[in-house]
């Protein structure tokens, strides 16, 4: 498949998720995802739901690059902050 700027991706992923009734108790989230097509870039994923509303998601790439110094960089990284709510 291609996404919208004419891109390979087939996406992968294995996760698993802690979900709480509870205000005070937190909610997890853990996952592995790859691209098997394109950039064939692998993350490992995490996130917390908070008081039911607030989320937190970061995801970390397991491929690096150098920059101009030669030190190893991941070649992706993402932080997601967001707020859900229901009515």
């Amino acid at each position: 498949m291609q996404d919208a700027v004419g891109r390979d991706f087939q996406w992968a992923t294995l996760s698993g998720a802690y979900a709480t009734n509870s205000w005070w108790i937190p909610g997890a989230r853990v996952g592995y995802r790859t691209n098997l097509a394109g950039s064939k870039l692998s993350y490992i994923t995490g996130g917390l739901t908070l008081f039911k509303a607030l989320t937190l998601d970061i995801a970390y790439g397991l491929d690096s690059t150098r920059d101009n110094n030669g030190k190893s960089i991941p070649r992706s990284a993402m932080i997601n902050l967001g707020i859900q709510t229901t009515f």
